[in-house]
């Protein structure tokens, strides 16, 4: 679950809700005429689980001093099929411009949700530390946050560029390198300054492993000792060569020799489809994992780590690769 990121600091957010404020021909009109067929049926409203539970909210998420709109609602006939979404529609003279920027499967987790309108010059986190901690910005103009209701489980949207976009994606997105690790970390958990370096040097441009909604909340790092010698090592998920045709996710791990961290490669995935879908997590020393011998046998085999590991998986799949340190590198015993 995605834990982010709505933190306000000076000023409360709330709905300018539609309490006598009728939503615009054109914006009815475009509803009717792109959210209404045959197999996902025709729109329908979607008020928020809590709060005002209001389906329309206004703003001005452009800062022209004009009435913008935000419309939440379903489509889709079945339970498999039903999609909430949320659009702004910017006002542009009489003329409502629409901007779709959320859209997820309408499922236990989005029905127990709302949506709000957070006001200019609200403080707000960019969700890229602690909770309570790390840094923070001031809307310049209207945003929306969308929320699971009585969970920290929520993301904020404010008007960037033409479009709105998610706060803590937009300016994690602008970091890179040592600058992104600052903006990311705990400061007892941060990434040693020599790893830093090499990650510098050697993947000029990295950035986090990207995230997505069924994903929710990624690691960039984590600490370990895969050799089973007592000492810190770590583990990196880290993507490289964003917008260009060398685009790669690589995990790599740092042995700590008590001089310096000699960096293993442990995997690759150049498949852009997969970035967001991917994430790791340490198993610890001492657990029983079956593993693969690379023979067909009806046979179960199981391996007592005897140091850390690592668990590379794509999310809402059983598919996972599990790896060991053994022999100066990370083998992949499956499971």
């Amino acid at each position: 679950m995605k834990k982010l990121l709505f933190c306000v600091l000076f000023a409360a957010f709330f709905v300018i809700s539609s309490n006598g404020q009728e939503m615009p021909a054109k914006i009815r009109t475009f509803l009717d005429s792109n959210f209404n067929s045959k197999e996902l049926g025709r729109w329908k409203a979607a008020p928020g689980n809590c709060g005002d539970q209001k389906w329309i909210a206004i703003a001005d998420f452009d800062g022209d001093s004009l009435t913008d709109y935000l419309i939440r609602f379903t489509t889709g006939k079945t339970k498999r099929t039903t999609r909430l979404h949320l659009i702004a529609f910017f006002n542009r003279n009489g003329a409502y411009t629409p901007e779709s920027f959320f859209e997820g499967v309408y499922d236990e987790r989005l029905k127990r949700s709302s949506s709000a309108i957070v006001k200019k010059g609200t403080t707000v986190s960019l969700g890229l530390g602690e909770e309570g901690e790390g840094p923070t910005m001031v809307l310049k103009t209207d945003g929306i946050v969308q929320f699971v209701c009585e969970t920290d489980d929520s993301a904020t949207f404010f008007y960037r560029n033409g479009a709105m976009k998610n706060i803590s994606e937009a300016v994690s997105n602008s970091l890179t390198g040592s600058a992104k690790i600052m903006a990311s970390s705990d400061k007892s958990q941060q990434m040693p300054r020599a790893i830093e370096q090499y990650l510098d040097k050697n993947f000029s441009g990295w950035e986090i492993s990207p995230a997505s909604d069924l994903c929710g909340e990624k690691k960039l790092f984590a600490f370990g000792d895969f050799n089973g010698d007592g000492k810190r090592d770590l583990v990196v998920h880290f993507l490289l060569g964003k917008n260009t045709n060398k685009n790669r996710l690589l995990l790599y791990g740092f042995i700590n020799n008590g001089r310096n961290y000699e960096p293993i490669k442990i995997a690759k995935n150049d498949n852009r489809e997969d970035f967001g879908m991917l994430s790791f997590v340490i198993v610890n020393k001492g657990k029983e994992i079956p593993f693969s011998n690379g023979e067909e046998s009806d046979v179960n085999h199981v391996l007592r780590l005897g140091g850390d590991a690592i668990t590379l998986f794509k999310c809402e799949t059983d598919a996972s690769s599990t790896f060991i340190f053994q022999n100066g590198r990370f083998r992949n015993i499956g499971n």
